[in-house]
């Protein structure tokens, strides 16, 4: 099994403070899963109960898929070009008035920040906090990357009013 992710998950886990909340949906939840499981080789038991643990952490928000959602991500497909599984995370976080989502996905970090209604969402990398990385560290489309390279890990709670 490769523990090359087992660090980080160690990180964010230790970082859940009430000021430092994350939040995840169903997309992020499976694409971890997927990552783990079949990038990394975790025992799929491993990865389902690290996951299930982060899920009951009291700092974790979970927001639910609803066809609202589906609405939303179909429009921003269309509009932005985005691919299913992007289009689904961002439009769930944007209908949850989610204001950061941390990613290391080129295309959403090119992007920079999508707006619905009233509401908006800014892409960071989490490693370096800013928007778009710089061009001699961008990934190259046509060697065909593993999308683990690309995946969103978390977001940025919406602010308690």
């Amino acid at each position: 099994m490769n523990n090359s992710l087992y660090p980080l998950i160690n990180r964010v886990h230790l970082r859940l403070i009430p000021e430092n909340i994350i939040t995840l949906n169903p997309t992020v939840i499976h694409e971890v899963y997927h990552v783990l499981v079949f990038y990394l080789e975790w025992f799929p038991e491993e990865a389902a109960r690290r996951l299930s643990m982060l899920l009951k952490h009291p700092y974790v928000e979970f927001f639910s898929q609803t066809k609202n959602t589906c609405r939303i991500a179909l429009r921003l497909s269309v509009q932005h070009k985005l691919g299913g599984r992007d289009a689904l995370i961002v439009a769930n976080f944007l209908a949850n008035k989610v204001p950061t989502v941390y990613t290391h996905d080129q295309e959403l970090l090119k992007l920079e920040r999508l707006s619905w209604k009233n509401n908006r969402v800014t892409f960071k990398d989490p490693l370096t906090g800013t928007t778009v990385e710089p061009k001699s560290t961008s990934l190259d489309h046509a060697s065909r990357q593993p999308r683990l390279q690309r995946r969103k890990i978390t977001s940025q709670a919406p602010q308690k009013p």
